[in-house]
């Protein structure tokens, strides 16, 4: 079963289009601004593992922008060293907004922000 199976997918290949983009890639700006549209008020950003390449500032720079104009916002960092990009947030994409950012430097689960129920509308346990 898992051989014929495999048939016609490798059969069906050249019919195969992908759902992947990046966020860079041309076209794809609507979908930032509708995403942008969506979090505006939200209260906090977590950031795991992430770089903040420089071929995505412009994509970074917009989100930011957009989230960092709500004054109660906090940006918690998760990572193994959360500080590098403390400072890139700071230097690069912050400047003078006063937003709190939270290094958090324990990897071994995912960080979910102390008011995580009351913002997703659930009452706490």
């Amino acid at each position: 079963m898992v051989v014929l199976y495999f048939l016609n997918v490798t059969r069906c290949v050249n019919r195969v289009e992908s759902m992947l983009s990046f966020a860079w890639e041309k076209g794809n700006f609507e979908l930032i601004n509708v995403a942008c549209a969506k979090i505006v008020n939200s209260q906090a950003l977590v950031i795991i593992g992430y770089s903040f390449p420089f071929f995505n500032r412009e994509v970074d720079t917009a989100i930011i922008q957009v989230l960092s104009s709500n004054p109660r916002l906090k940006i918690y960092v998760q990572d193994r060293k959360p500080m590098d990009v403390v400072q890139k947030l700071e230097s690069g994409f912050l400047g003078d907004r006063a937003i709190k950012v939270i290094p958090i430097d324990t990897i071994d689960q995912f960080h979910l922000p102390r008011n995580y129920n009351h913002w997703a509308g659930k009452k706490p346990l």
